[in-house]
């Protein structure tokens, strides 16, 4: 198994999130 950096996991769940978050936002 690979090491990740935490930031950058932390960094990419929390962007993966703001997307689905606006993608939602856009649809209502």
């Amino acid at each position: 198994m690979k090491m990740v950096p935490v930031g950058k996991t932390s960094s990419e769940r929390w962007k993966a999130t703001g997307v689905i978050a606006l993608a939602e936002h856009n649809l209502k």
